[in-house]
């Protein structure tokens, strides 16, 4: 999970505007009930499906981009066909072509494989070319002593050890970060 009972989250703004949205109604017995109700209704995430949010379902690589681009209050530019697997047809096409174009992602060889599901490893990343992005710049050299630091891929050692210092992301139970794991 990219929020587990073990992190909190910081990036959240203190306010929470007054909504007129539906409530989502899946989410009453979920542990993260409280942020995903205030990131909802501030209209970082949305549901998946009619007042469903699905929160133990993995998050896309296109959903975390969406997200992302909500998140920093980006306006949305129209697809420009960069990656041959996002047609201007995907309803995140505007969402990742804005992601793209402000450098917070890119694909690989031409893709971007919108449908698969991003790694907490990737999502951190990510975080930390947003934080770039808005000049929120914080460097950490700390890496904790996570048992499973030597599967943490090289590029994104920065972004993991950032998103520990500035208690984004501290990892799991049993002294884990778990890379490769999907967020939730």
């Amino acid at each position: 999970n990219l929020v587990s009972k073990e992190e909190s989250i910081k990036l959240l703004p203190n306010e929470t505007k007054p909504s007129t949205k539906l409530n989502l109604s899946d989410i009453s017995d979920n542990w993260a009930r409280e942020y995903i109700d205030k990131l909802y209704k501030q209209g970082i995430i949305f549901p998946k499906e009619g007042s469903l949010y699905r929160p133990y379902d993995n998050i896309t690589r296109a959903e975390f981009a969406a997200y992302l681009v909500n998140a920093i209050g980006l306006e949305q530019i129209k697809s420009n066909d960069e990656y041959k697997d996002v047609s201007s047809e995907n309803p995140f096409a505007g969402y990742i072509a804005t992601a793209t174009e402000a450098g917070l992602i890119q694909g690989f060889n031409g893709y971007y494989y919108p449908n698969q599901n991003i790694t907490r490893q990737d999502a951190a990343v990510i975080m930390e070319r947003a934080l770039d992005y808005l000049n929120i710049k914080t460097d950490a050299e700390y890496m904790p002593n996570f048992r499973d630091k030597y599967f943490i891929s090289d590029y994104a050692l920065d972004g993991v050890k950032l998103m520990y210092e500035l208690n984004i992301m501290r990892g799991k139970p049993e002294n884990i970060f778990a890379p490769r794991d999907f967020t939730s």
